[in-house]
Parts: C-alpha cells; sequence; structure tokens
C-alpha cells in the first residue's frame, strides 16, 4: 500500500520571509487603481499568460500571442488543433473556477470536474476526463512510481481532501497552502494525463478564493514555465532529498510569486506612465509647445513594440515617413521637430558607446512631465543626432 505523509513541514523563518515580500507586494499592486477598459486588457492578458504557461509546461507549442487571441476569439470555425484545444479547455477552467461560490471546499468531485475541463475532447492515451487512472505509472527522472492500482489512488485521495480541509492546513497563509496542495496532488498523480494541469488549478483556485487575483495574476504557471527544469527538479527532490521538507520548494514558489508581483506592479506603473505622457503632449500641443506633426510622431512611436531607434529607424519609421511626405522641406522639418521634442525632453538618449554617436538610440521619456525643468541629455547629443536623420 502506498503512503503519503500529508503535513506540513517548512524553515519558518525562511518561508515567512518569503510570505511578508508577497503580502507586500500583493498590497501595492492593489493600491494602483486603473481605469476599467484597461484593467480589462490588463486582465486579459494575464489570463492568457497563465493559460500558456501552465500548457507549455506540459509542451504545448504556441506562442503567448497566439494564445491570446485564441482566448479572444474563442473556438474557431474549423475543428481546433491539439494545441489549441488544449489551450480553449484550460480557459474553460479558468472561467469555472472565478464562477465558484467564494470559499467553496475542495472536493474530490471539484478535483475531477477540473481534470474533465482540461482534457475534455483530447485523445490522450490511457485517460478518462474526470476519472481517476486504472493503470500504474511512471513519472520524472529519477522514476517516480505514484499509487499503482486504483483503489490506492481513491484512499489517498480521500485523505488529501482531508487534509486540505483540516484545521492544520487551513491555518497556513494562503500561498502556503496553495503550493503544498499542488505538491501533494502531483505525488499522488490519479489521472492519466493532466496531472500538472490540474494541480497548477487546484493551486490557482487557492489563490483566487484568497484574494490573490491581482489584475488577474493568480497563478504561478507562467513562472513555473520560465523556470521549468528548476520546478520538475524540485517537486522530486522534496519528496526524495529533502525527505518531505517542503522549504526550498516554498521558497521556490513563493519567491516566484513575489517577482510575479513585482512583473505586475512594473507593467501598471509603465501604464500609467504612458497615460500620463499622452496627457502631457495634449497640453504642450494646447500651448503650442509642440505642434500637431510632432504629437502624431509621438503617438505613433507609443504604439510601436520596439522600445528604441536608430536614426534610420526613426525616419524610416511609417508614421514619420507619412508625416513629413508632403513636406518639400522633408529633411529639414524632421530635424526641427526632432529637436523641438529632444530639447522638451520628450526623447531620450541611450548608447554602448557614447563616443560612436551611430550607436545612439532615442526612445520616448515616459518620465519627460516629471524632468520638465531638468536637462537630461549630455552636450551636443541633441545636435549630433540631428545630423544623423535623413529622408
Amino acid at each position: 500500500m502506498t503512503s503519503i505523509d500529508f503535513d506540513v513541514r517548512y524553515n519558518p523563518q525562511v518561508i515567512l520571509q518569503k510570505v511578508v515580500e508577497v503580502e507586500a507586494f500583493k498590497r501595492s499592486v492593489l493600491k494602483l487603481l486603473l481605469p476599467y477598459h484597461f484593467a480589462q486588457e490588463f486582465e486579459s492578458v494575464e489570463v492568457a499568460r497563465n493559460i500558456r504557461g501552465t500548457a507549455a509546461i506540459e509542451g504545448n507549442p504556441l506562442s503567448e500571442h497566439e494564445v491570446e487571441e485564441l482566448v479572444k476569439s474563442g473556438v474557431p470555425e474549423r475543428t481546433p488543433t491539439k494545441a489549441e484545444k488544449e489551450i480553449l479547455n484550460l480557459h474553460e477552467v479558468q472561467s469555472h473556477l472565478k464562477q465558484l461560490p467564494p470559499n467553496s471546499p475542495i472536493t474530490e468531485t471539484l478535483i475531477q470536474r477540473i481534470h474533465g475541463l482540461i482534457t475534455e475532447g483530447i485523445d490522450y492515451p490511457n485517460n478518462v476526463p474526470g476519472e481517476y487512472r486504472h493503470h500504474r505509472a511512471t513519472v520524472g527522472m529519477p522514476v517516480y512510481y505514484p499509487p499503482p492500482t486504483n483503489e490506492e489512488i481513491k484512499a489517498l485521495m480521500r485523505e488529501y481532501v482531508d487534509f486540505l480541509n483540516s484545521r492544520r492546513f487551513t491555518a497556513q497563509n494562503p500561498a502556503i497552502r496553495a503550493v503544498l496542495a499542488h505538491y501533494f496532488l502531483v505525488l499522488i498523480h490519479p489521472f492519466g494525463d493532466g496531472n500538472g494541469r490540474t494541480a497548477r488549478a487546484i493551486e490557482a483556485l487557492i489563490l483566487y478564493q484568497n484574494g490573490c487575483n491581482v489584475r488577474g495574476f493568480y497563478s504561478l504557471a507562467n513562472y513555473y514555465y520560465q523556470h521549468r527544469e528548476r520546478y520538475f527538479r524540485l517537486l522530486s527532490e522534496t519528496r526524495l532529498e529533502y525527505q518531505s521538507d517542503q522549504t526550498a520548494l516554498l521558497s521556490f514558489a513563493l519567491g516566484g510569486f513575489a517577482q510575479e508581483l513585482e512583473r505586475v506592479q512594473e507593467r501598471i506603473v509603465r501604464l500609467f506612465k504612458r497615460l500620463l505622457f499622452r496627457d502631457y503632449i495634449n497640453v504642450l500641443e494646447r500651448e503650442r509647445r509642440i505642434n500637431e506633426r510632432q504629437r502624431l510622431i509621438l503617438e505613433g512611436l507609443m504604439q510601436d513594440e520596439r522600445e528604441t531607434f536608430a536614426p534610420t529607424e526613426y525616419t524610416a519609421h511609417p508614421v514619420v515617413q507619412a508625416t513629413y511626405r508632403t513636406y518639400k522641406r522633408g529633411v529639414r522639418s524632421v530635424r526641427k521637430d526632432f529637436r523641438s521634442m529632444a530639447t522638451l525632453n520628450l526623447l531620450k538618449f541611450t548608447w554602448d558607446d557614447p563616443t560612436v554617436r551611430r550607436q545612439w538610440r532615442v526612445s520616448i521619456n515616459f518620465d519627460a512631465a516629471e524632468q520638465a525643468l531638468e536637462r537630461t541629455h549630455p552636450n551636443g547629443v541633441v545636435e549630433q543626432w540631428v545630423k544623423l536623420l535623413r529622408i
């Protein structure tokens, strides 16, 4: 009979410090209010990143952009590929988790339902959606042999659910509970396929139900994907080398949680700076400190995925080309407008080697409003860069 020791074992000094970091970032992000439209868009991107992360861990080849587009558009008119079906199923799981009543207990029925949604309509060998496996399985390297019989799986799943709802477990911080719920379900490995995605969905559910859904982020899946080898190694080492001491695994996961929340915070701050910059250049235009051409160019550069531009890239930009195409004094106007924008600190310069003029790159200075009274460009940089502009 396979035995799993369902218990909480970690070094409090190490883990509680990680918990404090997570809580600090969470509060900080929640204080940043977003306009409704941007909040909706922001959340949709985070949801897509989470879905892509958990699918990519298992080898799904779709890119983050492809996943985002698929989630937005829904089921295609043609028959979806296996990779697309995996994404659509995971999106359905996230929707299901959000619709659960607050503080819904985790039950075997719920876990089986989640697994059913994840694997429904996909032909995985020896897997029946929502049903515990009836065959022996091997997992990972070094090889791990999870419970071999259906009877043992059922007994361990009952024990697992009792543990998740026990007083000792529910007294833990939600982030700790989420990671350990994930870990122990992976140990049981109750299904023919989709065990990792189901475990990460249970982890996400616990985070979501306990207020960790920060701007659409409530899953560690993308972080696990970015550190896939370490993720798998720690799942294995916690069982083997650390003799079920969960400190290393928790430290890794909670550290990742803090990093992801910091990333969300930085992304929101960048969005705020873009909104403020757009407002600032509208004010400058009304005050006639910049003209319409300059505003249109700045707005066009803001829409570009590239963050910096060489002189040739700047003048070849479609917005710059369209703006000056009808001007007889094209080059002169380009240089005049550029000089004006740079003087107002609406543009900033970066370089690898400041002695090589052609290596200098320009980008929008989203801190321009704060720096309105400061001089931020080294002497001569603007004039030397202007001389490189051609159209």
